[in-house]
């Protein structure tokens, strides 16, 4: 890999910030359940600690992870399309940022709504973003993931129950947001990341796949979810992206599947 610039130099290390804070998260839920297993009655000396440094952790990603992501697309406003994003990626951006500020707790969403309403004004008055023309793929492949998802629904619709969804609709929200900042960061940044150091696309999709499995070990505990469910999205997600070479179709993708993970299990 060539000598960095300073944008990317700052690029990738907001990366590494997002993804160690994102990996230590989920990997904190696996220790826990492995150190206190349900019924547990012992609790190690260190556990306190360890719950405090999850906790701030956990803290730093709620409030930091969307504006360190607008930090990343102005300072690539003139290359984008190496971060795989397109014009819709952003305007999904905007919408994942007004859901969090309605529903994060506490306030916590507040900072992430400034930093997007900021990205939003400096992009409308700057009028430089660039993009690469529009992919017809995108479209075709989005409106493919919106009919598996109608179809989805219909299939299960006997199984899920409408006031039980209304009660925990705020859950599927952020079941919108969350696939917004993990695109970004896993088939946006660090796809970018791996490419600059000259590895072949077909490997990045299977690494970045595997690093999303692995960051989901909070799931480890949920059989269906952890070795299958998981890994056959990680993959799917990444062919989205490799065959379209925008994260627009992924996210979408990604947004229906966690929302009908969602309103199937809220409803059990």
């Amino acid at each position: 890999m060539k000598s960095l610039t300073k944008r990317q130099a700052i690029t990738y290390f907001i990366l590494f910030i997002l993804l160690i804070g994102r990996v230590w998260e989920n990997t904190a839920f696996f220790v826990l359940r492995i150190v206190l297993p349900p019924g547990a009655t012992v609790i190690p000396a260190w556990f306190w600690n360890f719950t405090a440094l999850a906790t701030w952790i956990i803290g730093f990603n709620i409030i930091g992870e969307i504006p360190l992501i607008v930090i990343v697309l102005i300072l690539n406003q003139d290359d984008l399309q190496s971060l795989n994003i397109d014009k819709f990626s952003i305007y999904l951006t905007v919408f994942a940022g007004l859901i969090y500020v309605k529903e994060a707790k506490y306030g916590l969403g507040i900072p992430s709504g400034i930093a997007v309403v900021l990205f939003s004004v400096y992009a409308l008055w700057k009028k430089n973003l660039n993009f690469d023309k529009s992919n017809s793929e995108v479209w075709r492949l989005g409106l493919i993931g919106f009919t598996v998802f109608a179809l989805g629904l219909f299939v299960v619709s006997n199984h899920i129950d409408p006031l039980s969804t209304e009660q925990n609709i705020a859950s599927s929200l952020v079941a919108i947001f969350l696939p917004v900042t993990e695109e970004i960061m896993y088939r946006g940044m660090l796809w970018m990341f791996l490419k600059n150091l000259k590895w072949n696309e077909v490997t990045i999709m299977f690494f970045t796949a595997f690093l999303f499995w692995m960051s989901h070990l909070n799931l480890f505990f949920s059989p269906f979810n952890f070795w299958f469910y998981i890994p056959l999205l990680s993959l799917i997600l990444g062919y989205l992206v490799l065959r379209t070479k925008s994260i627009t179709t992924s996210t979408v993708w990604h947004m229906l599947s966690n929302l009908f993970a969602a309103l199937v299990f809220i409803s059990h």
